[in-house]
């Protein structure tokens, strides 16, 4: 919170957001804890968030401060999109870097990102943030998704 006073505007933003973020897996905290309630009552997870909203009797999840929504997972845990997104964009961010120094060392994209493995560039692909989604990548293009 001292941060919000700085003098920096980058550093203002940056703390600003990790505030909201906290703000964020608090409500997951909130939404994991109506979950439970409900999976001892039903003896299975709610369905989808609105399923668990209503019965709950509660109108919406708790805000998203920066915009995004929550949603649940197949097994019923929580997530939020604002959360995921950044953690998408980082991984993905990892893998041009890997893809970028492969195609420096052979003078081609890799064929798959599996390539990037075999070549000791990394030691296994990081898992999609998203539950049930996977990397998408052109090799004719070397453009990771």
């Amino acid at each position: 919170e001292n941060m919000l006073n700085s003098d920096d505007r980058l550093m203002r933003e940056l703390a600003q957001r990790k505030l909201y973020e906290v703000a964020i897996r608090r409500n997951l905290k909130t939404l994991e804890g109506w979950v439970e309630k409900y999976r001892e009552g039903a003896g299975h997870p709610p369905p989808s968030l609105e399923e668990l909203l209503k019965a709950g009797n509660i109108a919406s999840p708790p805000p998203d401060p920066l915009g995004g929504r929550y949603f649940l997972g197949p097994d019923g845990t929580p997530y939020n999109t604002s959360l995921l997104d950044g953690d998408k964009d980082r991984r993905v961010a990892s893998l041009r870097r890997q893809i970028d120094a492969y195609r420096e060392k052979h003078g081609a994209w890799p064929q798959s990102l599996e390539d990037l493995i075999s070549d000791g560039l990394l030691r296994g692909l990081p898992e999609h943030p998203y539950p049930g989604e996977s990397w998408r990548y052109s090799p004719e293009i070397g453009e990771v998704q």
